[in-house]
């Protein structure tokens, strides 16, 4: 009969995309304070919380589903949701609390997914910024946003404000009601002073819907 483990000596070789699906979820497990033994609960911890439909829809999806794609490497609904709980409790250890705003200022990585998830579970307003622009640019945003937190990797381009150049893990509660701001989006300032736009719940879980609506979606499809 064939054992269930091999040693170093007699291991079947890895392929180059085993290889790298191994590096992506080590450096998965990193982003989301994970650890080889650490059991994901099957609600991620959310359920402790959140009871807004827009994360009652996240949390029906079983945690064993794949959720997201990175780099070669799937991440399912339950790793997300612990990324998440787990980047509101370091939020909350950064001195953020529900309702304070956090500008995200990140280009596309696991730190951005789980910087979003760690404000919507803390129940902090999320400020995204684009990650091109200048502090000419960024300038008259910050004095409007006037957030808790900068989360980027380009600290200089924020004088005077609290930075922080990776997200890390914790654990905190969330707390925030249905009718709160859960974005403050900010529109481009091409032709004057760029204005910040709130985005209730409500509203999210309403355009989502009519997404879903207008674009056939379903859960067995997968989009870029």
């Amino acid at each position: 009969m064939a054992t269930a483990t091999a040693t170093a000596a007699h291991a079947p070789p890895t392929t180059r995309n085993q290889r790298k699906s191994r590096r992506g979820r080590e450096g998965f497990a990193i982003a989301a304070g994970l650890t080889q033994d650490t059991a994901i609960p099957a609600d991620g911890g959310y359920g402790r919380a959140v009871r807004h439909p827009f994360f009652e829809a996240f949390l029906s999806h079983p945690a064993s589903r794949v959720a997201l794609t990175w780099d070669g490497v799937d991440l399912t609904f339950g790793e997300l949701r612990t990324m998440g709980e787990r980047a509101a409790g370091w939020l909350r250890l950064r001195g953020v609390e529900p309702g304070d705003r956090v500008c995200i200022h990140l280009e596309n990585s696991l730190d951005l997914v789980a910087a979003h998830l760690g404000c919507m579970a803390l129940g902090a307003i999320r400020v995204p910024l684009n990650a091109h622009y200048r502090r000419v640019e960024l300038a008259p945003i910050l004095e409007d946003a006037q957030p808790r937190l900068v989360i980027t990797r380009t600290p200089t381009l924020f004088p005077g404000e609290a930075v922080a150049t990776e997200v890390g893990a914790g654990s905190a509660q969330g707390d925030w009601s249905e009718d709160g701001v859960t974005a403050l989006l900010f529109t481009s300032g091409t032709t004057g002073r760029a204005k910040g736009v709130p985005q209730t719940w409500d509203m999210w879980t309403h355009n989502l819907r009519a997404l879903e609506a207008r674009w056939s979606l379903s859960p067995d499809e997968r989009h870029i």
